[in-house]
């Protein structure tokens, strides 16, 4: 029962969290590359620092971190929207069996 309460409140927190941080660091991307403007750090200057790693092109500079940062958190919130989708679809289709069965058997009464 707290597993599941868990879950649900860890699936929420991300579908509100990760479309928020794809935009922070999507803006930010467009700041540094296309408007020169200086780097803020929205998620830390230490903790930028600590992810750059040299010999990986996609984290090598503070732009591409930015960018590959937002793609993750952007497809991270594409997929959990996906998933609540095909859940509520799923659960559709088992009502329409549920009520499509329901009037074969009022048919077959009547």
């Amino acid at each position: 029962m707290t597993w599941k309460l868990i879950q649900k409140l860890l699936g929420i927190a991300l579908m509100i969290a990760a479309p928020l941080i794809a935009i922070k660091a999507g803006y930010e991307w467009i700041q540094v590359k296309f408007l020169e403007a200086q780097p803020t750090y929205p998620f830390g200057k230490a903790l930028m620092n600590m992810t750059q790693i040299k010999g990986v092109d996609m984290l090598s500079g503070y732009e591409q971190q930015m960018l590959s940062i937002a793609l993750v958190f952007t497809g991270i919130a594409v997929l959990s929207y996906v998933a609540m989708l095909v859940k509520a679809l799923i659960r559709l289709v088992w009502l329409a069996l549920v009520i499509g069965l329901a009037y074969f058997l009022y048919l077959g009464l009547k």
